[in-house]
């Protein structure tokens, strides 16, 4: 029985270690490297449980030990996904609204790198998340430039949404600073529609 419990914690220490090498690494933003992620940690956590259930004791022991098990793991978890875009360098975001359609259409949920511009300056054509002072919320725009043709003007960027008519951007509430801004986007994770349905075309999409 021991062995097997041994066994069950070592898989979930390589499932939270599969989980930091790939942010650390930055290949959380390839698809491929996410599907073959999520199949690995999907049998790992499989496998735990199964290895949990399995142990030879009384009839109580097994169910007791497994939701404890179980319960641990989910709260190491849930405190990753939280602290994740200070440890991880990955936020993930919500798309209200049609403004940055096509690239980006309501409904979906979107990779951000967090770290993306810790070493470097934002470009022109970059999707960017960020916090705007008089918003007081979240916003996903791209870096555009100035009507004069500069990138930064005064300390500010310029940031339009793709779709301009519907789109609040620097052309009312003016430029925002690099410390606002939270990431770069990177993918498109999925998109769900107002009927809780998978939107087609919005499944590990790169975001350019």
């Amino acid at each position: 029985m021991l062995g097997r419990w041994r066994l069950a914690i070592a898989t979930q220490i390589i499932l939270a270690l599969t989980i930091i090498a790939l942010c650390w690494s930055r290949l959380v933003f390839e698809p491929w490297a996410i599907k073959t992620s999520l199949g690995m940690m999907a049998f790992i956590y499989l496998a735990s449980t199964v290895a949990c259930l399995v142990s030879k004791t009384n009839q109580t022991t097994p169910w007791l030990k497994t939701f404890g098990f179980i319960l641990l793991c989910s709260s190491g978890l849930a405190t990753g996904f939280i602290f994740k875009q200070h440890w991880l360098g990955v936020g993930v975001y919500f798309v209200p609204s049609m403004s940055m359609h096509p690239t980006l259409k309501p409904g979906e949920f979107i990779l951000v790198d967090t770290w993306g511009f810790q070493d470097n300056y934002p470009k022109e054509k970059e999707v960017v998340v960020f916090q705007h002072n008089t918003e007081h919320q979240w916003l996903v725009k791209r870096i555009g430039t100035w009507p004069d043709g500069q990138l930064v003007k005064d300390g500010g960027y310029f940031v339009l949404g793709d779709n301009q008519k519907a789109s609040r951007d620097s052309r009312s509430f003016g430029s925002i600073h690099q410390e606002q801004i939270i990431g770069k986007v990177k993918l498109v994770l999925l998109g769900i529609n107002q009927k809780h349905q998978l939107l087609e075309n919005s499944y590990l999409k790169p975001v350019q």
